[in-house]
């Protein structure tokens, strides 16, 4: 079995505070220091490009606080790698956009937080929407293709239609819609971000509507919120089966959330090469295959299709990785999490301003 992809995390930090961020909730066990230097990462394109990876997904934190952004995009375009940088595109002016476009970059997903400063700059910080819109007219020009990314939760998703008319004045590509994912900064200010059961029923019939009416001329997907779903996600396509995640201090994971699951040990290259950690280490075959399976997984029909479901959200709800996915109508800990869900719902703490994940740590170097 290959990795079909590499998702290279080659910072944590970020000029944003997104209070749904999946960046671990630790900063300070990842400063700047410590992270990989340029050749250590070349060399880890070089092996995942040697092991049969076919896409490369440079992402952070904000990738582009990497001077050496531009040279590790063309390292992976003389491997064979497919390029796709994953950015907030706030940051550095036109030429800078323009070279490091031409040095390989295949596809670009630029996040928003809404359609309009207002709502974009509360959520992702002053003048972010007004450097994102300058950016986005450049990148335009370079040919590469666009997706705009907008992570749907209960502060935005009311605004929908606004987000989808906007994505489509932008003349993008394809449009990202995506429920937050309960995971890092998300989970600790669940109580503020959390959708109701009817507004996501509404967002998604939306975007089905839109998804029918603009076929043929723009993509548009949408990842569901699976705490309001009767089955879990097939999380990252199965455990160790098709991504391998390396974060920016050299650690390899199967999935960017995975060290929450505090009794996996994670090898790291700089210790060990990428083909032998995919293939042997422990924390990649622990849940890779069916043989891990408890019931009611092991005797499911669809047990090949999500794979248990998502390993990271039964041990974050159940203090146990081993254990059949919450979201899982058939799971015994589903009550558990319906309880959770109305207790954050009820919260009164529900309309707060969450907690931000902004610190000094956080900005260490970013200019």
């Amino acid at each position: 079995m290959e990795p079909k992809a590499l998702v290279a995390e080659l910072t944590y930090r970020c000029n944003m505070f997104c209070y749904y961020c999946y960046n671990p909730t630790d900063l300070a066990a990842y400063p700047a220091r410590a992270e990989l230097t340029t050749a250590e990462w070349m060399r880890v394109l070089t092996e995942a490009a040697e092991l049969g990876v076919l896409h490369v997904h440079f992402t952070g934190g904000e990738p582009t606080l990497r001077p050496d952004l531009p040279e590790l995009v063309a390292h992976a375009k003389a491997r064979g790698l497919y390029v796709n940088l994953i950015t907030n595109l706030t940051l550095h002016d036109e030429a800078y956009w323009r070279d490091l476009i031409g040095r390989g970059v295949d596809h670009v997903q630029v996040s928003f937080q809404a359609h309009e400063p207002g709502l974009n700059d509360r959520i992702g910080g002053p003048r972010t929407f007004e450097r994102k819109m300058e950016r986005m007219a450049w990148l335009r020009d370079t040919g590469a293709y666009v997706t705009l990314n907008v992570v749907l939760h209960r502060w935005n998703i009311d605004a929908l239609e606004d987000i989808l008319l906007f994505a489509r004045r932008l003349g993008v590509d394809r449009l990202e819609l995506a429920m937050t994912q309960f995971y890092g900064w998300a989970w600790r200010n669940r109580a503020a971000l959390l959708p109701t059961p009817e507004q996501v029923e509404r967002a998604v019939e939306l975007a089905r509507q839109y998804k029918e009416r603009w076929a043929g001329t723009m993509v548009l997907t949408m990842v569901g919120l699976d705490f309001y779903e009767k089955r879990p996600k097939p999380c990252m396509l199965g455990w160790g089966r098709v991504y391998i995640v390396v974060n920016p201090v050299g650690e390899a994971l199967p999935c960017h959330g995975a060290k929450v699951i505090r009794e996996l040990r994670f090898d790291n290259v700089r210790d060990r090469h990428l083909s032998d950690i995919w293939l042997n280490s422990e924390a990649f075959r622990r849940f890779r295959g069916e043989a891990w399976l408890p019931e009611p997984c092991r005797s499911c029909p669809l047990r090949a299709v999500d794979f248990g479901g998502c390993r990271c959200q039964a041990y974050l709800l159940t203090g146990r990785a081993d254990v059949t996915d919450p979201v899982c109508e058939f799971s015994p800990y589903r009550p558990m999490l319906d309880a959770l869900v109305a207790s954050t719902l009820g919260s009164t703490a529900s309309g707060a301003v969450p907690r931000t994940h902004v610190s000094t740590q956080t900005l260490e170097g970013w200019h």
